[in-house]
């Protein structure tokens, strides 16, 4: 299955029906229907737009929003998820990170979101309203280390339960 050019990041919602892809070289996020067999199906539209950049991707735990990092703009795009899968522009269509964002999480109540800027050496908190928004929790972002690349949140252990 082609993708726009640059594709750097996949993921794939909670119900495990649709896919997405984010195209670094094209600014684009590519979307698709996952078959019963695996295969990739283009939606229509095959793609949206992202700003520059698009770096990576998260979705929420419900399935209901996603986010996309955008390098070269300091910014994360944020799309609700429509019935067939197909994103659609958030209004806001973005909201502003540190420098050079590289990627995102969110945690496992989908409450929260968190972005890892790597010129600037921080990480930007964001809180997820009610209606799949991003709003930044604290200014200035939190420092990290020096030139962080990626940020995951600790797995949780399910085979006791």
């Amino acid at each position: 299955m082609a993708t726009n050019s640059g594709p750097v990041a996949i993921i794939v919602d909670p119900s495990g029906r649709y896919a997405y892809v984010a195209c670094r070289g094209s600014n684009l996020v590519n979307q698709y229907t996952i078959g019963s067999d695996g295969a990739l199906t283009a939606m229509t539209p095959s793609f949206v737009s992202a700003q520059m950049s698009p770096l990576d991707i998260v979705i929420d735990p419900n399935g209901r929003y996603a986010y996309v990092v955008n390098r070269d703009a300091n910014t994360v795009s944020q799309y609700t998820i429509g019935a067939g899968g197909g994103l659609v522009p958030m209004s806001p269509a973005t909201v502003a990170t540190g420098t050079r964002p590289v990627a995102i999480t969110m945690e496992q109540s989908g409450q929260h979101a968190f972005v890892v800027n790597t010129n600037d050496y921080t990480v930007s908190q964001y809180a997820v309203g009610t209606n799949g928004a991003l709003t930044i929790m604290s200014t200035p972002p939190v420092a990290t280390g020096r030139s962080p690349t990626d940020i995951v949140l600790g797995a949780v252990d399910v085979s006791h339960r």
